[in-house]
């Protein structure tokens, strides 16, 4: 990337009406996928949108003179709202329904130069971005969906009790995060705990401040997490076994028992609030079985915890957990839906079990294994549907290579032979939207596996798409998120 490379995004093709791909008749997927263009004409390149069916392009313009579009972080946000793109200094997001196109700079960071990752938050209404050789306690800081006029600030954690080493965490339904110290081996909550909101409108009759504001905060020091096995769920969801509520009213962590819990809520005063020691009897299994292993909060009273064989819902209003069996013997893949409300699994052969306020649930019993490495799993909004596709181990067929389609839901699991594809998502009804690759890895068209079980290509996808960076910096050609309206 240029080293004085930044960019903005022109809006007004966004509002012109977006063209039905192929007609009405052409099944269409409830996803918002982007790309950008591979042809440049030296000034401009199109990101070409793909809206549940309707395509539309916004044209990207570099800003300064003598920089160029060659790499570009590109993601877009979890709710389908809009897309950011990320050049070296500066990260612009821009509405796919509105005017709003707020920038995340240095500038609040006094200049200091940026990591190349940013980040949205889980509700989908802020970004932030961390500076070099930062340990994540500042970060650069703006709303996306501020009711008033955003402008980037410095968010900075607070002064430490102990460690002085930070977390920050967002609810996933809520415009607030969590400052968390952490610290010591195996690391865990040690210290002080902050909650903040910020300007949003993502939920109109939800939390509203005009200006960043401390909610709470107090002290929360976590009992070291037990041993978690390969077949465990690890920490990404809850850094350091400690998990904020998708409201961001509580946060849990592990504390002395074999099943208790320390739960911290704030409750909007000044003063410091404590945690309250919750300990659960019914439903805690019992010596010699592996103490389970908290990976989820779907509630501010609902913990999702995972030992080598069962998936655990802990209540802690109830005092009670619940138990299903995972089927498998790997850790599988996670993911959150519904505002963070349900967590569904994923194992390597495409079993699914889903955990939601009504206890653990098996979706899909039957085992699919995938020749090569287990693919990406996606899944649907409401944990119903999930769809992967699996390639044969490299040298397995000495013929053209070709991959198999699977589909999971309550229904039953499907299997479909395809040419090599990749999927990007599935929506409520289980429509999957993939593409497919040529040869040598490149994209060459955009299908929809509808309800019924047809294939059909919606899109050629010429020009074809561009490699760009995710907000993880790998490398990918689409950038797609669920619509969550």
């Amino acid at each position: 990337m240029a080293g004085t490379a930044r960019f903005w995004l022109s809006a007004t093709t966004a509002v012109v009406a977006g063209v039905l791909l192929g007609g009405c008749a052409e099944p269409t997927v409830d996803r918002v996928v982007v790309w950008v263009d591979s042809v440049d004409d030296g000034a401009v390149r199109k990101v070409q949108v793909y809206d549940r069916g309707q395509r539309y392009a916004i044209e990207l313009e570099p800003d300064v003179p003598g920089s160029d579009t060659e790499s570009l972080g590109l993601a877009v946000d979890p709710r389908g709202r809009g897309v950011a793109l990320s050049g070296q200094r500066t990260t612009r997001y821009v509405g796919f329904d509105d005017t709003r196109q707020p920038v995340l700079s240095a500038a609040p960071l006094f200049g200091a130069e940026l990591t190349a990752a940013f980040s949205f938050t889980r509700n989908a209404d802020a970004l932030l971005r961390a500076p070099a050789g930062s340990g994540g306690d500042r970060f650069s800081f703006v709303p996306i969906a501020s009711p008033v006029p955003a402008v980037a600030e410095a968010i900075t954690a607070p002064e430490g009790t102990a460690t002085g080493e930070f977390s920050m965490v967002s609810a996933a339904d809520a415009p607030v995060f969590v400052w968390v110290e952490h610290g010591q081996s195996p690391s865990r909550a040690t210290g002080r705990v902050q909650a903040v909101a910020y300007p949003s409108d993502v939920h109109p009759d939800g939390l509203q401040v005009e200006a960043l504001t401390v909610l709470g905060q107090g002290e929360l020091f976590g009992t070291p997490p037990g041993l978690v096995g390969d077949r465990q769920i690890r920490d990404q969801w809850c850094p350091h076994r400690t998990c904020i509520s998708p409201d961001g009213r509580s946060v849990v962590t592990p504390a002395p028992g074999r099943c208790a819990f320390w739960s911290w809520r704030w409750d909007g005063a000044e003063d410091e609030t404590s945690p309250t020691l919750i300990e659960i009897e019914d439903g805690c299994p019992a010596q010699p079985r592996p103490l389970p292993s908290l990976f989820a909060q779907i509630d501010v009273d609902l913990l999702v915890l995972d030992d080598d064989d069962r998936v655990y819902l802990a209540d802690l209003s109830a005092r009670t957990m619940r138990s299903a069996p995972k089927l498998w013997t790997n850790a599988g893949q996670l993911r959150l839906g519904e505002g963070g409300r349900s967590v569904v699994l994923v194992s390597d052969d495409s079993r699914v079990v889903r955990v939601d306020a009504q206890g653990p649930r098996i979706i899909a019993a039957d085992a699919i294994p995938c020749a090569g490495p287990p693919s990406v799993a996606h899944v649907s909004a409401n944990g119903l549907w999930m769809v992967r596709v699996c390639l044969p181990s490299e040298g397995e067929f000495a013929g053209p290579q070709q991959g198999v389609i699977i589909r999971a839901s309550p229904l039953g699991t499907e299997t479909f032979a395809s040419v090599p594809m990749e999927a990007l998502g599935i929506d409520d009804r289980g429509n999957a939207l993939l593409f497919s690759r040529s040869d040598s890895g490149e994209p060459r068209g955009l299908f929809v596996l509808d309800a019924g079980g047809t294939v059909t290509r919606v899109d050629p996808l010429e020009p074809e798409p561009t490699l760009v960076r995710s907000t993880i910096v790998d490398d990918i050609y689409f950038s797609t998120q669920q619509v969550l309206r």
